[in-house]
């Protein structure tokens, strides 16, 4: 799979219309944040980066990130990935070159449990736990 980072005029010239089902599948799955206009507000607006993973068939997945910055450093953050072949994806160097591109100290992912046993292998490990109680 080729993994590569999507600039806002491509997205706006003809990758929405691909990129935008893959997304959804993904924000169904959600505590419902931001709706898929949301994240493509932010998209324009310069707080998420936009990357793909394709072959010569199909895009296969579609993924946000963005950078949080801490007092003491900057991490990219993988806020949305929707779509199939996601391992391979989040495995791509193209998406770390990217976060030391723009001096971030790590990747990080605040996704659901599966996400855990499937990247302990790939070297990432658990820092918290995030718990929701509706109101």
């Amino acid at each position: 799979m080729i993994v590569s980072y999507v600039p806002i005029d491509s997205i706006m010239d003809g990758y929405l219309p691909i990129v935008g089902p893959l997304l959804q599948k993904a924000i169904d799955k959600s505590e419902g944040q931001e709706l898929l206009k949301d994240y493509i507000t932010g998209l324009v607006d310069d707080r998420y980066h936009l990357f793909i993973g394709y072959d010569e068939e199909d895009i296969h997945v579609a993924a946000l990130t963005q950078f949080v910055k801490y007092p003491e450093y900057t991490n990219l953050s993988i806020v949305l990935v929707g779509g199939s072949r996601l391992e391979e994806w989040i495995s791509s160097e193209v998406l770390f070159e990217f976060g030391r591109y723009h001096n971030c100290k790590a990747v990080e992912l605040t996704g659901r449990r599966g996400w855990l046993k499937a990247l302990e292998p790939k070297g990432y490990r658990e820092s918290c736990v995030t718990l929701i109680k509706d109101l």
